[in-house]
């Protein structure tokens, strides 16, 4: 894994790369969760975990089955920006 930091040892920006738009992240005991928009991406709102918000490993998905996916019509093809606290409050 390239390192994350720069020479003067702050950490890069951004500490996710790729596109990981509207973050969302909580903290539970030693562990920090994010979440993040996925629009019609799927599977949809990936979940990352990190011990000290610089390194961020992709744990899962919130949605990752389509019978998640019961969306308007009007909202077909997008998926709305997900909240940490309740995704990570619902399991």
């Amino acid at each position: 894994m390239p390192s994350l930091r720069h020479p003067d040892e702050r950490p890069a920006n951004p500490v996710i790369p790729g596109f990981h738009p509207d973050p969302s992240v909580c903290r539970v005991g030693d562990d920090y969760y994010l979440v993040c928009s996925s629009f019609e991406d799927f599977p949809g709102i990936p979940v990352f975990h990190s011990r000290d918000l610089v390194h961020w490993t992709q744990i899962g998905n919130v949605l990752d089955r389509p019978e998640q996916l019961c969306l308007p019509a009007d909202m077909a093809g997008s998926t709305p920006p997900p909240c940490a606290t309740t995704t990570a409050a619902s399991g």
